[in-house]
């Protein structure tokens, strides 16, 4: 029931340790069509957060949201894309939780992202 309005989107730093192609920053994709497809690259992690708190509210609508991050070092990025999307209004519910291994052995320990649909 779910599947057909699940949305997502995640940002990856390339490089070693995962098997997205190194870029100068980090990229933003969504995952659609059994492919993952690049959005567009942020210089900073300060201006992937915006970004993908954009696409999430970007239909207006009430939504549910899952919020994940595989490296620690990665998990302020992800607690500032959870207040920024808390203090929208727009997202009615949040929850959070720790990318695995076998998503993280193509993204690297560098990468965070979510999952949102319309809020029952």
């Amino acid at each position: 029931r779910l599947g057909a309005v699940l949305q997502n989107a995640f940002v990856v730093r390339g490089g070693p340790g995962g098997r997205i192609a190194p870029d100068e920053g980090w990229t933003l994709f969504r995952y659609q069509h059994g492919a993952a497809s690049r959005i567009s690259v942020c210089a900073s992690l300060t201006e992937a957060v915006p970004a993908l708190v954009a696409l999430a509210l970007d239909d207006g609508v009430p939504i549910c949201v899952a919020i994940g991050h595989a490296g620690r070092e990665i998990e302020p990025a992800a607690d500032e894309l959870a207040r920024r999307l808390r203090a929208s209004g727009q997202a009615v519910g949040i929850e959070r939780y720790r990318v695995g291994a076998s998503v993280g052995a193509h993204t690297g320990a560098d990468s965070f992202g979510l999952f949102w649909w319309p809020a029952p």
